[in-house]
């Protein structure tokens, strides 16, 4: 390999890295961790699509040097300092590990948080007090005796749920659709259960045709499909997102319709009416 297209290697991979980060859009929770035999750790929560809840090859990383005073994730017993989720559940438990070699004070902490709406509130669960701690609000500090603490703390997400703002030319979609109504030619997702409405808010601008999805909890969103009330499809949108806005342009400017938003909870279902 000659210097000239070694060093084209070097800048294109450069420049891919350099993208890559520019437009990775995930939500990031670093979160820190003090204690007297340890200068300092992070450890990072990320959300991508592609993960999960449990293990994830290519997503989490082991932690493969644990100091004597440490914390990390805890997934089946081992010890983590990157978990990836594919969806932020409001209220749903973490687990966070921590050890101390002789005890003594502790510090947990938010480090940084990227690509996190202010709506999301972020806290410390602390199983042995019954207590959560508003980790935006304060860091959380505590004296331990030494030992292992696998099931003592929990990092868990609240979402506040906001009121819709005012727009003279928005309208709430507020109809269900009757149980009966069907779906003919709809194999896209089969057995899907119905989520309660208030899950997910649907606006319709009637100035500019557009449908607003507000999502406060960022349930993970995979599709959205329009169909008139004969049940032919009109138009599907791909939209493989946990995003809290959400904006479906294009819409048919008359008539009434049926628009359902598939999301990993089930599917939402509501009708529109077009003048």
């Amino acid at each position: 390999m000659t210097k000239t297209m070694f060093l084209s290697l070097v800048l294109l991979a450069t420049g891919f890295l350099s993208f890559s980060q520019q437009s990775d859009i995930r939500p990031k929770f670093r979160i820190g961790f003090d204690a007297p035999k340890i200068d300092h750790r992070q450890i990072l929560l990320t959300v991508d699509h592609r993960a999960s809840y449990g293990i994830d090859w290519g997503f989490d990383a082991l932690m493969y040097q644990v100091f004597s005073d440490d914390m990390y994730w805890v997934l089946e017993n081992k010890r983590y300092v990157i978990q990836a989720v594919d969806t932020l559940i409001s209220e749903k438990q973490i687990p966070l590990g921590v050890q101390t070699l002789t005890g003594g004070a502790i510090t947990i902490k938010i480090d940084k948080l990227e690509n996190v709406p202010d709506e999301v509130g972020v806290f410390l669960m602390d199983k042995e007090t019954n207590t959560l701690y508003n980790l935006r609000e304060n860091n959380y500090t505590a004296t331990l005796a030494a030992g292992v603490y696998h099931n003592r703390y929990a990092l868990t997400l609240k979402t506040k749920k906001e009121a819709p703002v005012a727009d003279e030319n928005a309208v709430l979609i507020t109809e269900d659709i009757d149980a009966s109504f069907t779906e003919p030619g709809d194999n896209l997702v089969a057995d899907e259960p119905v989520i309660p409405y208030p899950a997910i808010d649907m606006y319709l601008n009637q100035t500019n045709m557009t449908i607003t999805i507000k999502n406060p909890e960022m349930v993970a969103m995979n599709m959205v499909v329009l169909y008139n009330m004969m049940g032919q499809l009109m138009q599907t949108w791909e939209t493989n997102t946990n995003t809290q806005n959400l904006t479906i342009p294009n819409m048919p400017k008359q008539g009434v319709y049926v628009l359902h938003a598939y999301t990993e909870n089930g599917k939402i279902s509501k009708k529109i009416a077009i003048n």
